[in-house]
């Protein structure tokens, strides 16, 4: 996770300026959303799995039948 300081130098680079506490509320906030997605997409990656149930690519079975 980047630092304090490294997050409040991207937000203030369009020349905004933030408190610690709203940094840290912003990094807090993005860091949970991001882990939030990462799951729904590790999720979503084996739903496939789950539903190709054994089959290849396209649905089709290893024999290619």
């Amino acid at each position: 996770m980047p630092t304090l300081k490294q997050c409040k130098d991207i937000l203030e680079e369009n020349g905004e300026t933030y408190t610690d506490e709203q940094v840290e509320q912003i990094r807090s906030f993005l860091f949970h959303w991001a882990k939030l997605n990462v799951e729904q997409y590790l999720n979503s990656l084996r739903n496939e799995k789950c539903s190709n149930n054994g089959k290849g690519e396209l649905g089709r079975t290893s024999s290619g039948i």
